[in-house]
């Protein structure tokens, strides 16, 4: 994050989509966030399973992944709703 000139502050909070591995991701989680020698560590805030029902951005993180599984995968099209998320001079298409 600092890489992206985000001011020193802006903390990162994690949904964990409900799955088998929830509470081992939630545990890798905060293992990094108390490891000294991980120099991110200051960016994370906290870590929770939730549900997509719950968090409507992981409704969003849902379709973005899916998509982009499509797009690698190259057996289907990919939908035009994701196509435009890398439309030259859009936010995302300029990370």
């Amino acid at each position: 994050m600092e890489l992206m000139g985000l001011p020193r502050e802006d903390r990162l909070a994690v949904i964990v989509d409900r799955n088998d591995c929830e509470s081992d991701a939630v545990k890798i989680f905060y293992t990094l966030k108390d490891d000294p020698p991980f120099r991110l560590r200051h960016r994370l805030a906290t870590c929770a399973p939730g549900g997509w029902e719950d968090f409507l951005p992981l409704q969003c993180a849902d379709m973005i992944a899916y998509d982009t599984y499509r797009l690698l995968d190259g057996s289907r099209p990919v939908k035009l709703t994701f196509a435009t998320l890398f439309v030259s001079g859009s936010t995302l298409a300029a990370c």
